[in-house]
């Protein structure tokens, strides 16, 4: 496995001092979770997994001084069960009128059309594909592979697809009001197509490259993990 592959993991997280399980997938359906090997958000998982095959069974221990000032050393116990799949899985669902038209490459990759037309007064969601996994809870880790593009140019100011269709990983709390009501009660392996009015998207944002603009994102949603608590 490499940095950025999406797998599901079975793990534990073991305070050695205490031998208290700080996590564990076993909150997960079918006790494995989810999970990105991102460098910045899932280190853990990216020292005991990277290079090694699926189906692997891995035992890290980590110093507390890796973790933080003041923290006990860990042991990390983890198995990478399957790859997961890097774009949107479900059954294709007829476009809904007046909303954008996507296309997709041989690799899944999406390109826009913007219709004719006023921008959005107010943000509409769309279902492209409709999956069939876990739903996107408030607050949930997902991770998904998107594009965004400027309603009143169709140029591109931001995608997933073009820094190496890595895909990216964010809470829904997260990011801009409109992205979060495309996520929230969302299948995993849905698509979803979004178009918001800058309220919804920078308007807050005095000074901000995109403040005036209205938005459109397409997006493949790949997992979903609830945040622990």
């Amino acid at each position: 496995m490499l940095v950025n592959d999406l797998v599901s993991v079975q793990y534990q997280i073991v305070d050695a001092t205490t031998n208290e399980v700080l996590d564990s997938s076993a909150r997960g359906e079918g006790g494995v979770l989810p999970v990105l090997l991102d460098t910045n958000q899932s280190s853990l998982f990216v020292a005991a997994l990277e290079c090694e095959p699926v189906g692997s069974r891995v035992v890290l221990s980590l110093p507390g001084s890796a973790l933080g000032e003041g923290a006990n050393n860990v042991v990390v116990y983890a198995q990478a069960v399957e790859q997961l799949p890097e774009i949107a899985t479900g059954t294709p669902v007829d476009p809904t009128p007046g909303m954008p038209t996507v296309t997709l490459d041989d690799d899944g990759k999406p390109s826009i059309k913007i219709p004719e037309g006023d921008a959005p007064t107010e943000t509409k969601v769309a279902v492209l594909t409709q999956g069939d996994g876990p739903t996107v809870g408030s607050g949930d880790l997902v991770v998904v592979q998107y594009l965004g593009v400027k309603w009143s140019d169709g140029e591109e100011f931001d995608s997933s697809w073009s820094r190496d269709a890595a895909p990216a990983q964010f809470q829904t709390t997260g990011v801009v009001a409109g992205f979060q009501k495309a996520l929230e009660g969302q299948k995993v392996g849905s698509q979803v197509i979004v178009v918001m009015p800058p309220s919804d998207g920078y308007g807050a944002s005095e000074g901000h490259e995109l403040q005036k603009e209205s938005l459109v994102f397409v997006v493949d949603i790949l997992a979903t993990t609830p945040v622990q608590q």
